[in-house]
């Protein structure tokens, strides 16, 4: 085991007390704790481009510029959130790194599970409870100077207790101790992320991506709904139909029409009403 520790009493961290889960797979062999950092994926970056290993692990008890998918800025207080990044160089095909974030998905929700909790997964990042987000996943591939694939950057951000927040968003998050109703153990949290991940991965590499679809697929809340696609250029609303293999998302829209997305960002709108003139709102 090759473990680094930054000093943090937050946490309480010690090489002992990290065995249970460094050294039964390859992620977390390596292993850096911090106490704050601008962003958990940066330090990963960085250690990534001086070669260190595969499955090398860092966690923060703060991010103080931490960010979710489309640079949406992640609201945390010290010692509220499992801030953590994950570097890998998984042996699959360039076509298929995209699925990373599907993984992790699937990871994640079962490390979470050993808490009776139930997360559902919206496509493509983000683990939900009772429609509220309580985990989000920002993936990144950092490439060569040639512009080769060089290494994955696996991002998560965990809401362990809840902080105070602005008026938009209580309805619209939740954590872990809200919902046990009890105060989470961050290690425990940890140590059974890490390990699920490490399982899930590990098939992702050696079987590709059935595995993960099938278990993605029985805890998705996408599925089945009415959803909108955000990709940027345009927005989709419709029915999300169902996950391809290779990862990307299908809708029919409100003509009919049939979508397939393999980048974009869901939600789900609000259930539409009849207006006073026979008008749907939204």
């Amino acid at each position: 085991m090759n473990a680094l520790f930054g000093t943090c009493p937050g946490l309480s961290l010690s090489e002992s007390s990290l065995d249970p889960f460094a050294q039964s797979g390859q992620i977390g062999a390596c292993f850096l704790h911090l106490p704050s950092v601008p962003s958990t994926n940066r330090v990963i970056a960085d250690l990534g481009r001086r070669d260190y290993p595969t499955g090398t692990v860092v966690v923060a008890d703060h991010q103080t510029e931490g960010r979710g998918k489309g640079e949406r800025v992640w609201v945390s207080n010290p010692g509220d959130s499992l801030c953590l990044s994950i570097l890998l160089r998984p042996r699959r095909p360039i076509a298929e790194l995209a699925q990373a974030t599907l993984v992790a998905a699937v990871g994640v929700r079962e490390g979470l599970s050993y808490t009776g909790l139930d997360a559902r997964i919206k496509w493509p990042n983000d683990l939900l409870v009772d429609g509220r987000k309580i985990c989000g996943i920002l993936c990144e591939l950092v490439t060569t100077p040639e512009g080769d694939p060089d290494f994955l950057i696996v991002g998560i951000g965990l809401n362990v207790r809840t902080p105070p927040l602005p008026d938009d968003l209580p309805d619209r998050v939740t954590s872990v101790s809200a919902e046990v109703g009890a105060d989470a153990s961050r290690f425990a949290l940890l140590s059974h992320v890490l390990s699920a991940l490490d399982v899930w991965f590990g098939r992702w590499e050696d079987r590709g991506f059935d595995p993960i679809r099938r278990a993605w697929l029985s805890h998705s809340c996408t599925i089945g709904r009415r959803v909108s696609l955000d990709c940027g250029a345009s927005t989709v609303t419709g029915i999300a139909t169902d996950m391809g293999a290779d990862g990307s998302l299908g809708i029919r829209d409100e003509g009919g029409v049939c979508h397939r997305f393999h980048f974009g960002e869901t939600s789900f709108p609000a259930p539409q009403t009849r207006g006073a003139e026979g008008v749907s709102q939204l």
